[in-house]
């Protein structure tokens, strides 16, 4: 693709600049260039700032003090597009009041297709000038060297970003959906700016219980015989082949595979060796890696402002870098209410909820599952009427290990569990999971007709979508297995952007989004406001598709994330 001319209008005054804007007309595309990436707590900040005309190739440049000298009031007027603009706003402390973001749109159009700026120019034959190393810092998170970038050079590179932008700007269909796409981001924007408080006590107490975890896995290890690198996969898979566990090679190394997916099927099957493995792997990650992103990141005032990525998963979830929450233990006893514990607001009181077995609520309105309706109409548990109607027995009946078989495949069968992997989870032989899977199969025909019909078109069409329209592209060796998953997780992940929104717009000041967990820090609100807010915002969501079932929450407050529940 051949680049337009550059054109660069520098320092332009805030009459050159209206005047430009009146012939122009009121869609510009904004990029900022900062002195660093963080720009959530204030360290960092955009130095310089780009404007482009959409269709144009002038680029309109101006410093950071120039732009708030005048600048800026017109700008906030305009109906502005760029590529990841929430950071472009915090970076600049910007008002947002029309605008678009092309990231956005192509996560939503397809959300398997890389997202960057630099990956988007080279599927499209535009030749983006390289960053310069004196805009990259030492430190991941550091402070870089724009100050001693020579002017013209960083005005190209500005020019580049702001023309290329306005170009992928034209060949994006909008969404029907962007409208709460922004109304998220705004909401984002917002609850990355109030921060979340790291309480040092509940930070000791959880770093001492992961590292505790992590010496004890690692004594049970030696017992085995094992003295070596847990995370080296030649050490591991050597000794736990040499102790006769069945293990795969990997095909490019030649290695025993030994990543996290191949080594829990083992210990699902009860092997002490995998299980002690596994139990080290998990507490070296938490008690040195989590613990020590949280630390990094924390200011002088115990505070940290992770950043919440609402691109780049598949389904559409939410997930956080820069410290990584996600990291977080949920299920785990022990270790999911320290980590819970660690984390408040910055005045000292938090009130959340959470939503109730969302997805399996999904798949229920979605497939019209009779069953799975009426459990959830009544208020009965879904997994023991699963039990009940798979197994043709009176509901009252259901010993505690049918309802653990029907909770396992209920779950399960929705990413596409067959019955290897369900023999696995209710550790039992290949015939019995088998059995179970046909049992589930008479008992909810209506949810396996839905299953079997959602990847039959996924198959044909390489195509499933979310009720939003969010849309996942399966290459042409790609198994289709996970389309089911995708459209039930990828509208659950629309049901909580819209019950952020709602709890935004409603002045909850939320701090945290995990899971299908949303925590706020209004204190004037309860729990059991939160949780109202949140289903209202789901019922409404997608009122025809899924008004059949109820979406309910539970909700609850205290001083700490951990006090919610």
């Amino acid at each position: 693709m051949k680049k337009p001319p550059t054109s660069i209008i520098r320092g332009a005054t805030p009459e050159q600049f209206r005047s430009a804007v009146e012939k122009a007309g009121r869609t510009w595309i904004l990029d900022t260039e900062t002195n660093g990436l963080m720009v959530r707590n204030g360290q960092h900040r955009a130095e310089w700032i780009g404007m482009t005309p959409h269709r144009t190739n002038h680029c309109f440049i101006w410093t950071r003090e120039e732009f708030d000298a005048g600048i800026r009031p017109i700008a906030e007027g305009l109906h502005l597009v760029g590529h990841n603009l929430r950071f472009d706003a915090l970076a600049l402390d910007l008002d947002l009041a029309e605008w678009d973001d092309t990231m956005l749109h192509l996560a939503h159009g397809c959300t398997s297709q890389p997202l960057s700026l630099d990956e988007q120019a080279r599927s499209l034959g535009w030749k983006k000038i390289k960053t310069s190393p004196m805009l990259k810092s030492a430190e991941k998170w550091g402070t870089n060297r724009i100050h001693e970038m020579d002017e013209a050079e960083l005005c190209e590179y500005l020019w580049d970003d702001c023309v290329f932008t306005s170009y992928l700007w034209n060949y994006i269909q909008r969404s029907a959906w962007a409208h709460m796409d922004r109304r998220t981001e705004d909401a984002v924007r917002r609850m990355e700016a109030r921060g979340v408080r790291l309480y040092d006590d509940g930070l000791h107490k959880f770093e001492r219980l992961a590292l505790g975890r992590y010496e004890e896995a690692i004594q049970s290890l030696a017992s085995h015989g094992f003295t070596g690198n847990i995370n080296a996969p030649k050490q591991v898979g050597d000794w736990l082949h040499e102790a006769g566990v069945k293990l795969v090679r990997n095909p490019k190394s030649g290695w025993w595979k030994t990543d996290a997916q191949a080594l829990r099927r083992l210990a699902e099957a009860g092997d002490e060796r995998v299980l002690a493995l596994l139990s080290a792997r998990t507490g070296h990650k938490l008690g040195y890696g989590l613990v020590a992103n949280l630390r990094g990141f924390r200011t002088h005032d115990g505070m940290i402002y992770p950043s919440v990525r609402t691109t780049g998963a598949r389904t559409g979830r939410f997930s956080y870098s820069d410290p990584p929450l996600q990291q977080a233990p949920k299920r785990d006893k022990v270790l999911g209410p320290a980590a819970r514990g660690m984390f408040g607001s910055r005045g000292g009181y938090v009130c959340g909820a959470d939503f109730s077995q969302v997805e399996l609520r999904v798949a229920a309105a979605l497939s019209g599952e009779d069953t799975l309706l009426e459990a959830f109409a009544s208020g009965r548990d879904p997994h023991t009427e699963t039990a009940a109607s798979a197994l043709g027995i009176p509901f009252e009946q259901v010993t505690e290990s049918q309802r653990f078989g029907a909770k396992a495949i209920n779950f399960g069968i929705l990413n596409g569990m067959k019955a290897k992997r369900l023999s696995l989870e209710l550790r039992s032989d290949l015939e019995t999971a088998r059995r179970w899977i046909d049992d589930h199969r008479k008992g909810l025909p209506r949810l396996h007709e839905w299953m079997e019909g959602v990847w039959s078109k996924a198959s044909t069409q390489r195509v499933v979508r979310t009720l939003s329209g969010r849309t996942r592209v399966f290459t042409a060796d790609e198994s289709t297995l996970p389309a089911v998953s995708q459209e039930v997780q990828g509208t659950a992940a629309e049901l909580m952007r819209s019950a952020l929104v709602a709890l935004d717009e409603a002045g909850a000041e939320p701090i945290l989004v995990v899971h299908d967990e949303i925590i706020c820090q209004n204190p004037l609100m309860r729990g059991s406001d939160v949780a109202r807010i949140m289903s209202d915002a789901a019922q409404n969501a997608f009122p025809d598709a899924l008004g059949s079932v109820r979406f309910d929450c539970d909700g609850g407050e205290g001083e700490r994330w951990a006090d919610v529940h």
